[in-house]
């Protein structure tokens, strides 16, 4: 997902794109911004922000939404697929000797997907035994949705992870990034994703704090290969030709034409009139 506003094509001719948006005026880090690699060779993607409270989850008629965040989407072009991938290092400040958890930023990170017929679905997210997360829905306000492109849809809940302990209060690095670390697993093929990421709370202090979470890379299943039809063919009766090409007149041959089709989705090489989906609709919160 580093390279952002590039066609990246699979070995088996589909493609998929990557973008970047700031969405309600929370703004990227200039230093680590949105849609960099982590550093050169890293499968890990950065999101976060630089702004403080306009990145923060809002009071939404007293359920909180996610109204200004960053965000990384991604689309195919026109196939179905089942992202699975892991976010790390979703973590909190510690408020420091004599300090109040309550006054220190905490993370968040939530996802959507879009399938090809419009609708919105979460995927399965999990945690470790030990984490410091907790996972939760939470709705993306309706005009966030639309600033990335995916408009006509009101508060939508996504599956977030959020930064949850209350009794530990720490800024994870690498030795322990699992205990802020969440997979992500769509079961269902979409053809757009959603990754979102905003503050759970703002932190008092240090309105301006640099945070951030690590998106890490997306896997993609392998092509369908398609499999042929029986290949259905008509015969019809042309005019036949002698051997100068001339039509003759009263005389007849019969010629069999014969149509390939396929079975399968596949963008590649062929092109395929059938695919089998499995649609979910959103009945309620």
């Amino acid at each position: 997902m580093a390279t952002l506003r590039v066609v990246f094509t699979l070995p088996d001719g589909r493609q998929l794109t990557a973008a970047a948006h700031s969405v309600g005026g929370c703004r990227s880090r200039a230093d680590a911004p949105t849609g960099g690699a982590l550093r050169a060779g890293s499968p890990f993607t950065i999101i976060g922000q630089s702004s403080g409270r306009p990145c923060t989850v809002s009071d939404g008629d007293g359920t909180p939404t996610l109204t200004g965040f960053q965000a990384l989407t991604v689309a195919a072009n026109g196939f179905g697929w089942t992202p699975a991938f892991v976010v790390e290092d979703i973590d909190a400040r510690p408020p420091g000797e004599g300090g109040n958890a309550s006054m220190t930023w905490r993370e968040a990170v939530a996802t959507l997907g879009r399938t090809s017929a419009g609708e919105l679905l979460r995927p399965e997210l999990t945690v470790p035994p030990d984490s410091l997360l907790g996972v939760a829905d939470v709705p993306v306000a309706g005009e966030g949705l639309a600033a990335i492109g995916w408009a006509g849809y009101g508060d939508t809940p996504a599956a977030a992870a959020s930064y949850a302990s209350w009794t530990r209060v720490t800024n994870l690095n690498d030795r322990n990034a699992r205990l802020g670390r969440v997979g992500v697993n769509y079961t269902t093929p979409v053809e757009q994703l959603a990754v979102v990421y905003a503050l759970s709370q703002a932190d008092t202090t240090h309105a301006g704090a640099k945070t951030g979470a690590f998106v890490g890379a997306l896997r993609v299943g392998c092509g369908c290969v398609c499999a042929p039809r029986p290949e259905p063919s008509h015969t019809l009766l042309v005019r036949r030709r002698d051997a100068a090409g001339t039509a003759v007149d009263g005389r007849c041959v019969r010629m069999t034409s014969v149509k390939r089709s396929y079975v399968c989705d596949f963008r590649g090489a062929e092109w395929c009139e059938e695919r089998p989906a499995t649609r979910q609709r959103l009945s309620g919160r």
